[in-house]
């Protein structure tokens, strides 16, 4: 099924439920919190699945052996996982068994958009406060009040990918090709394209499709590459693989630009993809200097043996907030606002949760079958305020 017909039928399942929603939401909201869990959910049918519910493990094997100082220090904190698919379907049924079921005071996740995009229609119903660590889509957390996220959407990372081309790459124009019926796909190549026009930039060559299939192929073939040095993939990571491998064939010399989809130790394998520049939310190399990005890693590689993604990463930030929030909330309200005020400095960098708030990427550049920053440095805020 086609990617954007989830978005519109999740609107469906929303109403369906929505009557026995508001009759389960008589419980205060200003209950004093003594006792607080956590719903995670968890799209145990993708990658990251393993990385969310491992980035948990290590954030509770931390909370137990040192618990905040305050009010913390007589609660309980209970993380309960419900593993979902992609279907809008099976994420409502696992949000309403997390409120109803198990009565959780907030829900971590999911890190998928499709998913996260139906949990959060539920949870505002409920008035249940959810976070999405990883979900990029814009239209997740707009309008409601109890919803949040932790990474930048896919609208903030076209104009980061706009501000690399213009101020770091000094790059006069570029092309881009992007899948229109994929909603992340879409929403950074418009986002892009409209921040570079606006900023003086030459868009070459704007070419969409839906499936990449021959047509696709065929479309790719007959554009004039002959002197583009940049070409922003923001598909797919194995789409973005297979228009790599067609455009070097077809004589393409220049660069490529890619965006979160892609896998970066995956696409470090690929010597199609050597000098390509991607967006990333954290990555082990880039902020090892953060002496808790180290520990985060060595702990997770030591538990797993293998090395935590930006899921991982975004989802320990993500907990660790809450312990910093719970550690001055005196109540489930209390939370939500002060969800919505919060400034914590994390090991993916500042989080904010407001409408206004923004997020800096990191980017990567693919060099030799590796992957090094490319850039400054970006010095995490809980170090600036470990030096002064």
């Amino acid at each position: 099924m086609c990617v954007s017909n989830y978005f519109k039928m999740f609107r469906v399942f929303t109403l369906l439920v929505g009557i026995s929603i508001l009759v389960g939401c008589g419980e205060s909201q200003d209950k004093k919190i003594d006792s607080f869990k956590v719903g995670l959910l968890i799209n145990s049918t993708t990658p990251g699945g393993f990385y969310t519910r491992s980035a948990a493990k290590v954030f509770m094997q931390e909370t137990t052996r040192k618990i905040e100082t305050g009010h913390l220090a007589d609660l309980s904190i209970e993380i309960i996982e419900k593993e979902i698919d992609l279907s809008p379907e099976s994420a409502i049924q696992a949000t309403r068994d997390l409120i109803f079921r198990e009565r959780v005071n907030i829900i971590v996740g999911p890190n998928v958009s499709i998913s996260a995009l139906a949990a959060a229609s539920i949870c505002e119903l409920a008035k249940i406060p959810m976070i999405s660590p990883g979900a990029t889509n814009s239209a997740i957390s707009a309008g409601k009040e109890y919803i949040f996220q932790v990474a930048f959407t896919d609208i903030e990372q076209g104009i980061a990918l706009s501000d690399l081309m213009i101020e770091q790459l000094l790059a006069g124009s570029v092309s881009v090709i992007y899948q229109i019926s994929n909603p992340a796909s879409r929403e950074v190549a418009e986002s892009f394209i409209k921040e570079f026009s606006n900023n003086g930039g030459l868009i070459n060559h704007k070419l969409s499709y839906s499936i990449y299939d021959k047509e696709a192929v065929d479309q790719i073939t007959k554009l004039d590459l002959g002197n583009e040095k940049w070409i922003l993939l923001p598909n797919l990571h194995q789409d973005s693989m297979r228009q790599v491998k067609l455009l070097r064939k077809l004589g393409f010399t220049g660069r490529f630009i890619g965006s979160d989809a892609w896998a970066p130790a995956e696409s470090a394998k690929n010597v199609e993809a050597d000098g390509s520049i991607l967006l990333q939310h954290w990555a082990p190399k880039a902020v090892t200097f953060d002496y808790r990005s180290k520990e985060f890693t060595r702990k997770f590689y030591q538990e797993f043996n293998s090395l935590p993604t930006s899921s991982a990463a975004l989802t320990y930030d993500t907990l660790n907030l809450l312990v910093y929030q719970l550690n001055k909330a005196t109540s489930n309200l209390d939370l939500v606002q002060q969800l919505r005020e919060v400034r914590y400095a994390g090991i993916t960098g500042e989080i904010l949760l407001s409408p206004q708030r923004t997020r800096q990427p990191i980017f990567l550049v693919v060099k030799d079958s590796d992957l090094s920053l490319f850039g400054p440095e970006r010095i995490s805020p809980h170090n600036l305020e470990n030096n002064l």
